[in-house]
């Protein structure tokens, strides 16, 4: 009776939130809407930009008349727990792997983070066939163009939100912000990206900065940059232990992501979501 309460429970909010019911007719974005200080980490906040560009690229309607859950930017499978569509959505960590796993929902998968997710799912049966690979956060420049004319700084610093104190003396930019266009911005307008964030990666990369990871991220475990990186064709990439080491680096190499954006893009407009 407790197993099959907590099956409803969990079909009828998102994430077992109770604070956040599905709402009945529409498409529900899966998304981890947690603030900081009154502020969204940025990478999770674009979920909700880009599916908003989704919908009016495909001229989709949210009110499809049949209660619907999409998921798309975030290392947020893991909790998932009841039928939705998968649209570029990544697991965590290796642990998370193990949480979803005990629940196993259907799942419609359109589009996985990388390679390392989507063969996660395919050992546990569900069909792949189909999908394709990337983080939709690489469809921003399609959505927001900066008119930035020079570089302000020649490196910034984009520490995972949980390190934010860590950098004295360099020009840090942090993800926990509600202002999307100026983290963008401020991407944009240099030279070089240091990142322990996975989504100042990521940008960085869609607007064409040279990027280092930086190594010091909330956890040991690296699937989900693994993950990513893996995705755009790099099965080894650039990691520095400090600010310093990632200055030493030369000729940084920048990935192109085209084919990745046209085939994200297709498959959307394709889909049934």
């Amino acid at each position: 009776m407790k197993k099959i309460l907590l099956q409803i429970f969990r079909h009828l909010f998102i994430f077992a939130d109770i604070k956040r019911p599905i709402l009945p007719g529409v498409i529900n974005l899966l998304w981890y809407n947690k603030k900081i200080n009154g502020k969204y980490n940025v990478g999770d906040y674009l979920s909700v930009i880009v599916t908003d560009y989704l919908f009016q690229y495909k001229r989709l309607r949210k009110f499809p008349h049949k209660t619907k859950r999409l998921a798309v930017i975030g290392s947020i499978i893991q909790f998932i727990s009841a039928p939705a569509t998968l649209f570029g959505s990544g697991f965590l960590n290796r642990k998370s792997i193990d949480i979803f796993q005990k629940k196993k929902p259907n799942l419609n998968i359109l589009a996985v983070r990388g390679p390392l997710t989507m063969n996660e799912l395919r050992k546990m049966g569900y069909n792949t066939d189909n999908t394709v690979m990337g983080d939709p956060a690489i469809l921003m420049p399609y959505i927001y163009k900066p008119s930035i004319k020079m570089k302000k700084y020649d490196y910034i610093v984009i520490p995972h939100y949980s390190k934010l104190g860590s950098y004295g003396g360099a020009y840090i930019v942090s993800t926990l912000t509600n202002d999307w266009k100026g983290f963008i911005d401020e991407i944009v307008s240099a030279k070089l990206v240091i990142s322990s964030s996975l989504h100042g990666i990521i940008l960085a990369d869609a607007y064409g900065i040279p990027c280092v990871m930086l190594n010091d991220t909330e956890s040991l475990d690296m699937f989900k940059y693994e993950d990513y990186y893996l995705s755009t064709g790099r099965k080894e990439f650039l990691i520095a232990n400090t600010v310093e080491e990632a200055l030493s680096f030369q000729n940084i190499p920048v990935p192109n992501l085209s084919a990745m954006q046209e085939g994200l893009l297709k498959q959307f407009l394709a889909s049934e979501i």
